[in-house]
């Protein structure tokens, strides 16, 4: 009898110890939420870069008033990370962005990729339109956190977006800044216009 509860014992000890291994290590299997962000994954597994994957396939294409293409919008939870979609040195944390007529706030990363960007017949920029919080340093790898969506919509004529999304190019032969469509399309595939 004393061999059996000897063995139970060492059984007993053998689970405990495991569970408390998988609590202590997160490993926990059981009751775990579903579609949970999991933070300080390598982000270029996410199939857009710019948003964790989850959120990659949720947004629109938002038109204003004129059929000027504004960007992608999304209606993203309050605190959502946004990355960077390249290397890129941050031209303003909060400044107010024209577009057709329309001011809007955006932070702004100017593409540094190339060693001579500013000699480029072409420069380009990626702005996140909409109140949220940028960080504060000057330049951004690929895949560092931006910016992270705030709560407030952009600007009710265009939706309740609180985040568009945008490539802008400047030309400097005609010195104008358009919207690249084709790197919205290029990031966000799933993304039908």
């Amino acid at each position: 009898m004393t061999k059996l509860i000897n063995f139970i014992i060492i059984v007993l000890i053998i689970i405990f110890g495991s569970l408390a291994a998988l609590a202590y290590f997160n490993l926990w299997p059981f009751g775990q939420k579903t579609g949970t962000i999991q933070t300080g994954k390598n982000k270029s597994e996410s199939s857009c870069v710019i948003l964790d994957e989850i959120y990659c396939n949720q947004g629109e294409f938002v038109y204003n008033e004129n059929s000027f293409l504004v960007g992608i919008g999304f209606k993203l939870p309050k605190g959502t990370k946004i990355y960077a979609p390249f290397k890129g040195k941050m031209e303003s944390p909060d400044t107010k962005v024209e577009m057709e007529g329309n001011i809007y706030r955006a932070s702004i990363l100017l593409d540094v990729t190339s060693d001579n960007y500013n000699q480029q017949p072409t420069k380009t920029i990626f702005t996140a339109l909409g109140y949220h919080q940028s960080e504060t340093k000057d330049i951004f790898a690929k895949d560092d956190v931006f910016a992270l969506v705030g709560d407030s919509i952009v600007d009710s004529k265009l939706g309740d977006y609180n985040l568009i999304l945008d490539f802008r190019v400047f030309y400097n032969r005609t010195n104008q800044w358009y919207t690249d469509i084709n790197l919205l399309r290029q990031f966000f595939k799933e993304v039908k216009d």
